[in-house]
């Protein structure tokens, strides 16, 4: 490792991810810094798109009332046990309504373990999952690599760009799907 940066410069001369892309001119520096700002914008739109197709499918089966909802369990679960009621999820208030018979009858949601599926397999829905996902995690990936070559103007059209990104993109997305950040740190 000792060809690697470890402290921040500002050259102009950095080479970004392969050997042949080095920056030794203004132009391509800007350049350079124009596309990581770019895939960076590119990053949060995928995250706030993706966001807005799981709603959108979530509507539709709703709609149609099929039993391959993607919506999230509202609440507690509550099961059954001795003539007692028992959360599933002990600190989370119980909706008005919900008993031990509405619960028992929440159908794909149930829980079978550890795992709880939100939403049937759909070869359509979930290819497309996967694609955004791979997409945005080449995108995250190459971000990083950008930052981890300490150079200031990368750092922050890397930075840039996710806070940019959040002010156009964010109100797209909501808490639960899409672009919550505990979902993979290097690639929102």
């Amino acid at each position: 490792m000792s060809g690697m940066a470890s402290t921040f410069s500002v050259n102009i001369r950095v080479t970004l991810l392969f050997t042949n892309w080095v920056t030794e001119t203004p132009i391509q520096y800007a350049c350079a810094l124009i596309f990581l700002f770019i895939l960076g914008l590119f990053n949060r739109f995928l995250a706030a798109l993706r966001s807005q197709l799981e709603s959108r499918w979530t509507e539709h089966a709703d709609a149609w009332g099929s039993h391959n909802s993607a919506r999230p369990r509202s609440g507690p679960r509550l099961v059954g046990h001795n003539n007692a009621t028992e959360e599933l999820e002990p600190l989370s208030p119980a909706p008005p309504g919900v008993t031990v018979d509405t619960a028992e009858k929440a159908g794909p949601h149930r829980r079978k373990g550890i795992w709880v599926a939100y939403s049937a397999w759909s070869g359509r829905r979930d290819t497309i999952r996967a694609a955004f996902e791979f997409v945005r995690a080449v995108a995250g990936y190459v971000l990083m690599l950008a930052v981890m070559t300490y150079n200031v103007g990368f750092f922050f059209a890397v930075t840039g760009s996710v806070l940019l990104g959040e002010l156009a993109f964010g109100r797209y997305t909501h808490s639960g799907t899409g672009g919550k950040w505990q979902e993979g740190g290097c690639h929102e």
